[in-house]
């Protein structure tokens, strides 16, 4: 019981430990899950593709249209250059040189939670066996108390009440005494008869 307790109290204070690192993660980083923003942030780029294909279609027909000085074609460079640029800083946030929250890139960040995910989930499996472990140990000291749990407190014999010596002694005198008398008084009337 004091080896599973012991061990108890250890995977407890480890489980807390993870816990509170990864709180301490999600407090630093603002992000709950970085899977979750990675996601996110990978629908801004798709969206954003989408909304780069859409212009330069749209650019693609104008120039075909209009002549390159036209004031339309040139806005409408400027909004692909736009969309491109915005795209590269979105990517740029995904890689070493990243500029994700606290200017690490989302690689870090999404190492950095993986690594305190798995520390946690160890330290889960760990205290879930403890815990198995502290509850068998348990059931089985207390199975085995039923064995050492007295009923009635064993004692020293103080006098033994029986046989009571005397009182067999006075029998059997008063047995003999019986039996010599019964013997006496056949003898007696034997011999007055003959």
């Amino acid at each position: 019981m004091r080896l599973t307790t012991q061990e108890l109290e250890k995977t407890r204070v480890e489980l807390t430990k993870s816990r509170q690192d990864m709180t301490a993660f999600r407090m630093r980083t603002q992000i709950v899950d970085p899977q979750a923003d990675l996601a996110g942030q990978m629908g801004v780029i798709t969206g954003l593709q989408g909304q780069l294909a859409e212009q330069m279609i749209q650019h693609d027909l104008l120039v075909e249209n209009a002549s390159p000085k036209d004031n339309r074609v040139i806005q409408s460079q400027k909004k692909l250059d736009a969309l491109r640029n915005l795209i590269d800083r979105e990517r740029s946030k995904f890689g070493e040189a990243g500029q994700g929250p606290n200017g690490e890139s989302y690689a870090q960040l999404v190492a950095e939670y993986e690594k305190l995910a798995v520390d946690r989930e160890f330290a889960e499996g760990a205290h879930r066996s403890a815990r198995i472990a502290y509850e068998t140990s348990m059931a089985e000291a207390q199975r085995q108390s039923r064995y050492l749990a007295t009923h009635i407190s064993p004692r020293v014999a103080e006098a033994s009440t029986e046989p009571n010596r005397q009182r067999l002694l006075a029998l059997v005198a008063g047995l003999l005494l019986i039996g010599w008398s019964v013997l006496t008084l056949i003898y007696y009337s034997v011999r007055d008869r003959k």
